[in-house]
């Protein structure tokens, strides 16, 4: 008799902040014994709390929910982290008998679960270090402009500050002479280990704005801005200097 091939389910839960997917994942949760993972790459930082919407401490009793908090703000973490712990983590999930709902979040973090990531050559340990000391003299910015220079489609998928990712795309292209974008593209991704049911959630743009500032009016007054000053000092500063914090 030929063996059981059939791939592990999960169910995927994607769509634009503030749409309902975390009230939408604890119900399908409770209804089909789940537990919830997210792939949101800013929930997996401890502390910041109300400026990354994590569920609530009421919502984590009603489910078990994966990949929040477990690490620093000052740790690096990438998507390939984010592919081999998740994936550690479903395992789990399934082993106990339990449906995976994957909820968030960063796109090219579900898509690095679902499909895997491109196999790069390690890249020099002394480029790496010559664009950490140019990062600490001049800041992230020179750096983020040659990285755009170079490959704005992964500029465009990475922030000014984040320091990591930057000089992360910018040494592969020092040291091979092609953008990290193209090995990417050549990888094209492989077919997902995972027998997945993606639900997108959609809405009315003019009601989705509605809503997301209502969320941004609950977070200040739940204590964003004094989270942003303890967690994040030089954010708190730029808030400062554009009039939205005292």
């Amino acid at each position: 008799m030929m063996g059981n091939t059939e791939k592990p389910k999960l169910i995927v839960i994607c769509g634009p902040t503030g749409i309902g997917k975390t009230d939408l994942s604890l119900e399908l949760a409770e209804a089909c014994n789940g537990a919830v993972v997210s792939s949101d790459s800013m929930q997996i930082y401890r502390y910041m709390d109300i400026g990354t919407a994590k569920p609530n401490a009421a919502e984590r009793q009603r489910v078990p929910h994966y990949m929040i908090d477990i690490v620093d703000p000052d740790e690096p973490y990438d998507a390939a982290q984010f592919f081999r712990d998740a994936r550690q983590v479903i395992s789990r999930i399934q082993f106990f008998g339990q449906v995976p709902l994957i909820v968030g979040g960063t796109g090219f973090y579900l898509k690095a679960l679902l499909h895997g990531l491109f196999e790069a050559k390690p890249v020099d340990p002394e480029i790496i270090a010559g664009l950490k000391k140019e990062a600490e003299k001049t800041g992230v910015q020179p750096l983020y402009d040659r990285l755009l220079a170079c490959d704005p489609e992964a500029a465009s998928r990475i922030h000014v500050n984040d320091a990591y990712r930057v000089i992360r795309a910018l040494a592969v292209f020092e040291m091979t002479g092609t953008p990290m974008t193209e090995y990417q593209q050549a990888h094209g991704f492989k077919e997902s280990p995972f027998n997945a049911l993606k639900v997108c959630l959609n809405m009315e743009r003019k009601a989705l704005y509605e809503r997301i500032d209502l969320r941004v009016d609950q977070m200040v007054d739940g204590g964003l801005l004094e989270e942003v000053r303890k967690n994040s000092p030089t954010l708190y500063f730029l808030l400062h200097e554009i009039g939205l914090a005292s």
